[in-house]
């Protein structure tokens, strides 16, 4: 048993050791409203995690952003990674922008590829993509000019702008190109229809249509079966965590309230400690991997933070709970009991039905609980050493 601490420890000093390397030069804020000013210059990666956030200055390196809404109208010189229930970029970003939201919009010019999952995602008129775009949501709409390869997942599909490259769109609903569209290269796509072009739409390239049939009464009960399926696990999988919150909040309640509080009070700052944290263990796990003695520091590493996953899956749900039920009653102080930690992992899952808009929400919850539960261990194991 003191082994298998000294290994843990060992472990989490070895993602400590590590975050410095990843962090290296970069500027981490934290808050409820985030502003970088225009005129401002931050000259190292910043990382930001904040209800609102508006980033009008220049960033020299990357900029990793999370939060309700999002707007970016400075430059960024490398990579913009954004996750946010409206994500707006709509300055010259430098290489890749990867995006997560319920609305997405790419206002300018991207020198890398853009991938990027939401509601409505959208590339502007003006604006110009010098990579590939990757789309997966319930609209994509490209209004402007991509010189890389298109490939759109979407039940709308909308083109009206330039695509130098091969064009690939899977839309369930409706697929159509607009007067002004030009596609140069080759275009296949998969629909209950065929596309619908405007008058004046171009497409120079071989176009392939394969059509999406009805399917028959064998699939139907194929699918209704897998359904079924799926509908058990899913129900398995809310009693264990509904069963495994009450029980935390009964037996562990001054550690359940603390981690709660430190969440819903910082919920910025635990968030991008979180999201750091969740890139900062895996790559800890990989160096001690690399050398023989250390692969039982990764294995350790490994179990430790499957249990921080669990840990936070949980603690999401309860935090919900106690944030949704302090509001009702407006009481001063979060209540943390089992009634309460039920309505949360319920109303938690019901938002997670939610295409898109509800994902980002579990996931910020999530990202916030994985940081309140790093930071107890922390501070219960390293600073009490």
């Amino acid at each position: 048993m003191k082994q298998l601490k000294q290994i843990a420890v060992t472990a989490f000093v070895i993602s400590m050791v590590v975050m410095p390397m990843f962090v290296y030069g970069a500027d981490m804020r934290a808050a409820r409203e985030y502003t970088l000013q225009k005129g401002e210059v931050v000259e190292s990666d910043l990382y930001v995690g904040a209800e609102n956030n508006v980033v009008a200055g220049e960033i020299r390196g990357d900029l990793v952003i999370a939060g309700g809404s999002i707007l970016v109208v400075g430059d960024v010189d490398q990579d913009v990674i954004a996750a946010g229930g409206a994500v707006e970029v709509l300055g010259n970003v430098g290489d890749d922008i990867r995006a997560v939201g319920g609305a997405i919009t790419i206002g300018k010019n991207v020198s890398g590829d853009v991938v990027a999952a939401g509601g409505v995602v959208q590339v502007i008129s003006g604006a110009t993509v010098e990579g590939d775009v990757i789309v997966a949501g319930g609209q994509a709409i490209i209004d402007g000019t991509v010189k890389g390869d298109v490939k759109i997942v979407a039940g709308e599909v909308i083109i009206n702008g330039v695509i130098n490259g091969d064009v690939s769109i899977r839309s369930d609903k409706r697929f159509s190109i607009g007067k002004d569209a030009k596609i140069e290269g080759a275009l296949w796509y998969r629909s209950p229809n065929a596309v619908e072009i405007a008058e004046g739409g171009m497409i120079i390239g071989e176009t392939q249509f394969e059509k999406v049939e009805r399917p028959d009464r064998t699939d139907k009960r194929i699918r209704a079966a897998m359904l079924g399926l799926i509908g058990a696990m899913a129900l398995v999988k809310l009693l264990i965590i509904l069963v495994t919150a009450i029980a935390g909040v009964i037996l562990f309640k001054k550690v359940t309230q603390g981690l709660v509080k430190v969440a819903a009070d910082h919920f910025g700052r635990e968030l991008v400690r979180g999201f750091v944290v969740l890139i900062v263990m895996p790559a800890a796990i990989l160096i001690a991997m690399i050398s023989l003695i250390g692969i039982w520091f990764a294995v350790a590493g490994v179990l430790l933070y499957v249990l921080l996953l669990m840990i936070a899956k949980v603690l999401a749900g309860i935090l919900l709970g106690a944030v949704l039920m302090k509001m009702a009653k407006k009481t001063k102080d979060y209540e943390v009991n089992w009634q309460n930690a039920t309505i949360g992992v319920l109303v938690l899952e019901l938002i997670w039905i939610i295409p898109i808009i509800g994902w980002v929400a579990v996931f910020l919850l999530f990202l916030a609980s994985v940081g309140s539960v790093a930071l107890m261990a922390y501070q219960k194991t390293w600073l009490k050493r």
